[in-house]
């Protein structure tokens, strides 16, 4: 049986980009497909400036206007199909006319540097919806791979609402942490959305990427040029955490060639069987 992995991702290369997150999704959703012992399927938002004519999106009847709880409403949810271009890799986009199409290719922040107010509610959404999504496909995942900041509560949504569910049975989580900035920190009043009891502490914002390295099953840490782990050394607390977890650092050149894509890929891919 091949290995079924569940990619989610903010970006993927070509649909979206901002930074290493969007290059690295591709290479491994692309070299992972055409692996026959893994299964790889993701996850992405459908942000306005994606054209579903160009990437040919099709809709999926399982995944038509399915309900899910948010912010103590039941919301209706659809997502759509595609393939990665020039692969057979298949990458479902979450749509929201409120949250994801007027998000502009910036994507987190406006022109003027200011981060967007909804950042937080967003992607709690979207983490949301990423867990229902895999059981209203009927597809049951080993990994549930989630990355950076935009996905960091989903290893805590997971072991709070779905640990003890028999489709999740098998089910582990990974965390790839590709950068440490002022994104992480979501506020309390956004949290409480996703209508979970997740810890909670006395300031208005929590610390995601500490959540998603204590409760994910391993965390593995994109290093490109040494500036994740020279941050890291800054941040005790996160530095504290990841010794307390299963963690390994992949290192990343600053431009990438061929060679080092594909050795990248391949530790990855060996961080994901090996533990």
């Amino acid at each position: 049986m091949p290995l079924k992995i569940f990619y989610i991702s903010s970006e993927v290369d070509p649909f979206s980009s901002s930074y290493l997150l969007s290059k690295i999704s591709r290479k491994i959703a692309v070299k992972f497909q055409d692996n026959p012992d893994i299964e790889i399927r993701l996850l992405h938002p459908k942000y306005g400036f994606i054209s579903e004519r160009k990437y040919i999106l099709r809709e999926v009847i399982r995944l038509r206007d399915f309900p899910v709880t948010f912010d103590n409403k039941e919301k209706l949810v659809s997502i759509k199909s595609a393939f990665i271009p020039e692969s057979r890799a298949q990458i479902y986009f979450l749509e929201d006319e409120n949250y994801f199409k007027p998000v502009p290719e910036l994507l987190y922040k406006s022109r003027n540097g200011r981060l967007f107010k909804d950042n937080n509610d967003k992607f709690l959404l979207f983490s949301k919806v990423a867990l229902e999504t895999l059981k209203q496909l009927l597809w049951k995942p080993d990994l549930i791979v989630c990355n950076d900041w935009q996905t960091s509560f989903i290893p805590q949504i997971f072991k709070n609402e779905y640990s003890n569910d028999p489709f999740f049975e098998n089910t582990r989580i990974v965390f790839n942490l590709f950068s440490i900035n002022e994104n992480r920190y979501y506020a309390n009043d956004s949290i409480s959305k996703v209508n979970i009891n997740l810890e909670k502490n006395k300031s208005k914002n929590i610390d995601s990427i500490l959540s998603a390295i204590k409760f994910s099953d391993k965390t593995i840490c994109f290093d490109q040029d040494d500036n994740l782990s020279k941050k890291i050394k800054d941040e005790t607390q996160i530095a504290k955490q990841l010794t307390k977890s299963n963690h390994n650092f992949i290192k990343i050149p600053n431009s990438p060639s061929f060679s080092d894509w594909k050795e990248i890929v391949s530790t990855f891919h060996k961080n994901l069987v090996e533990f």
